[in-house]
């Protein structure tokens, strides 16, 4: 083992990366047979990034159909959510 590497008592693998995302106002979503349904956005636009950053859907849909299994961030106005599909 390098020298370095042992100066690091413990090493943890974290396979999202990401902590929870909170705000005040929570987003509310349910993914059911693939399709991802938001609640509590009122007309807010929508945007979902997958973990490469790379915008995968926007509009003002509250469901969205076609997205690959995986982690998301899901933004609406100025709230965000992190949610698996």
């Amino acid at each position: 083992m390098s020298s370095v590497w042992s100066q690091f008592p413990l090493i943890v693998d974290d396979a999202s990366g990401i902590e929870d995302v909170t705000s005040e106002e929570e987003i509310g979503f349910s993914v059911s047979g693939g399709v991802l349904t938001v609640t509590g956005v009122d007309g807010a636009m929508i945007e979902i990034y997958d973990m490469s950053g790379r915008r995968v859907y926007e509009g003002v849909s509250p469901v969205v159909s076609g997205l690959p299994r995986g982690i998301y961030l899901l933004k609406a106005g100025n709230r965000t959510a992190k949610i698996c599909i």
